[in-house]
């Protein structure tokens, strides 16, 4: 490895062998080595696929997006300086939700660092402690270098959350197409540093050892308590879930004789289980009436207020379940457990969880829907909107909720549907950076196609990314539910304060027909409910990607009132 170009080569031959299919990048100078090497890979791996956006910010994102639907490592290459530092977003949601997000940053040599260099700052270990694996590295100017990276790297392949490998490149930049082959035609010498290898991972391999060792004393621990707990009555609760989650604990849910609590995010909150409370979230609005012996939760980062008040009470037995090894309990009232779900589901028979008011509980949410329905009608606000677009969805769908009021509205008062759809929400830190960039990626996956819903504050957050929609193999419906600023924060306690609208809502007066039509997307606004239900058919059934733009301008009061009148007694 004697130039850059090659050293790139290398570093990007030793990311696809990895499993790296996906690599996102942005534009710089300093990052020329890296990307040029990935534009080479094709040469030699030809299923590697090319990502590129003007923004970091969304890139991140959008790359974060593609981990969740592909389930591998995906690289963004950002050249040096703010480019590394707009990342940053994405690999704080990456590292709550123990996403492979691999950030290759481009820096200038040590030489040009803390001198004034143009386009020159701190970036080693940028991330701190919100990635899971860091390493600096410098172009090797022997073989025996090469194979000491390549022992260092020996850990990123068990990496489970981001990584940022910190890649320093002196000039020249910019060198001949074989420089970056010869690069990437060098098989990764494996053999060669046998020992280096094995003397580098060996501390990850002691904590799969001990994260293997720890899931199987999570396991029978929980058995056993479980085993001493009372058992006449039983309500699961399911927090957020990947889709691969789903499928293993699929089977064992269906043979449950208990209610179901499915958090939005768990895959199963709008259909696919028979014991599912679709309208538990409204139910307790008078939580006296839901009172299990035993609570069993599967997942953490429950959207619903109610739902995590009620939790760490309910039950004399709470005990949460989870395999990442995340502490998931705000209120630290459960009893919590790493496990395996795959041995988990041998070894509690799921027909033992049962629950002598499972009927009752079902009667009850469906009872709430009917009186759901029948307030909605005639109505004009984002709980009538998102119940109606959820009732519209045909076919395999992957769904992007915004977070805020969006992903509330879904969750609330969504109805069940024979839809498949399967959810990816940016929960790990609740932010409105980057949505519409995840739900871009998202459309790389196997769906029909891709719906978004997000605020228009959310929308403005990330309204470069409109780009991305405009180039999406799938078509991507973004529904916008545009009530001119924050308001969410008019059902809170702030909505009291003094200033409300300067500091909360932030309201904007602004729509977004010019935004789609500087990105040639297909457009449509609706001011009624009978527009939305006139223009929603053909905003889903369009083969292209499209925006439904919602104007919601009654502000939080029809949603305050919706909420009252549902705690009201039958």
């Amino acid at each position: 490895m004697h130039t850059n170009a090659s050293w790139a080569g290398g570093l990007i031959r030793y990311c696809y062998e990895q499993g790296v299919r996906e690599f996102c990048i942005a534009p710089g100078s300093r990052s020329a080595p890296l990307a040029i090497a990935c534009f080479h890979a094709k040469t030699y791996f030809p299923d590697i696929r090319l990502h590129t956006h003007y923004d970091e910010r969304g890139l991140g994102f959008f790359a974060l997006g593609l981990v969740r639907v592909g389930d591998a490592p995906v690289v963004v290459i950002a050249t040096s300086g703010t480019a590394v530092a707009n990342v940053y977003p994405a690999v704080v949601e990456a590292w709550q939700t123990c996403q492979p997000l691999w950030v290759m940053s481009a820096d200038r040599p040590d030489s040009l660092l803390g001198c004034g260099a143009n386009q020159a700052i701190q970036q080693k270990d940028l991330f701190g402690i919100n990635a899971n694996f860091s390493v600096n590295l410098t172009r090797p100017t022997n073989p025996q270098a090469w194979r000491g990276q390549v022992a260092m790297l020996a850990e990123l392949g068990g990496t489970r959350g981001p990584a940022q490998l910190n890649c320093q490149f002196d000039e020249p930049l910019y060198q001949q197409p074989e420089d970056y082959l010869s690069g990437l035609a060098q098989p990764i010498p494996v053999a060669s540093v046998a020992l280096e290898q094995a003397q580098h991972s060996v501390q990850a391999t002691g904590q799969k050892t001990v994260q293997k060792t720890a899931q199987v004393q999570g396991l029978r621990a929980f058995l056993q308590s479980f085993e001493l707990s009372a058992s006449a009555s039983t309500i699961v609760v399911l927090g957020a879930l990947s889709p691969g989650e789903a499928d293993i604990l699929g089977p064992w849910l269906r043979t449950l004789k208990c209610p179901i609590f499915a958090d939005i995010g768990s895959q199963f909150r709008f259909g696919a289980l028979p014991n599912v409370i679709a309208h538990a979230d409204l139910l307790l609005l008078k939580p006296a009436e839901v009172k299990p012996n035993r609570i069993l939760q599967l997942g953490g980062r429950i959207v619903s207020k109610r739902i995590n008040r009620w939790l760490p009470d309910a039950a004399e037995n709470y005990f949460l379940l989870d395999q990442n090894n995340q502490k998931l309990d705000p209120s630290g009232k459960s009893t919590q457990y790493h496990v395996n779900y795959s041995e988990f589901v041998k070894y509690l028979p799921g027909d033992r969880l049962v629950s002598p008011v499972l009927q009752q509980l079902l009667g009850s949410s469906e009872a709430l829907g009917k009186r759901i329905s029948a307030y909605l009608k005639g109505q004009w606000h984002e709980a009538v909107v998102c119940q109606q677009v959820m009732a519209s969805i045909e076919g395999r769908v992957a769904l992007m909720p915004g977070n805020s009021l969006s992903i509330r509205m879904l969750d609330s008062y969504s109805t069940q549907t024979k839809a498949q759809i399967l959810v990816y929400a940016n929960r790990g830190a609740s932010g409105i950076d980057g949505l519409l960039a995840t739900a871009a990626a998202l459309a790389h996956g196997q769906f029909d196609y891709v719906v978004a819903v997000i605020g228009d504050t959310s929308l403005l957050h990330d309204i470069n990314s409109l780009s991305l929609l405009s180039k999406s193999p799938l078509p991507v419906k973004l529904l916008v539910l545009n009530n001119d600023g924050g308001q969410i924060f008019a059902t809170l306690a702030a909505a009291q304060q003094e200033g409300f609208n300067a500091l909360f809502a932030m309201p904007h007066g602004l729509e977004f027909s010019h935004a789609c039509a500087q990105f040639s997307l297909e457009y449509r606004a609706v001011h009624t409910t009978e527009e939305f239900q006139g223009q929603c058919t053909a905003w889903l059934n369009s083969a292209n990607s499209s925006v439904l733009e919602c104007r919601l301008l009654g502000g939080a009061e029809p949603l305050k009132h919706l909420v009252q009148r549902l705690s009201e007694p039958l």
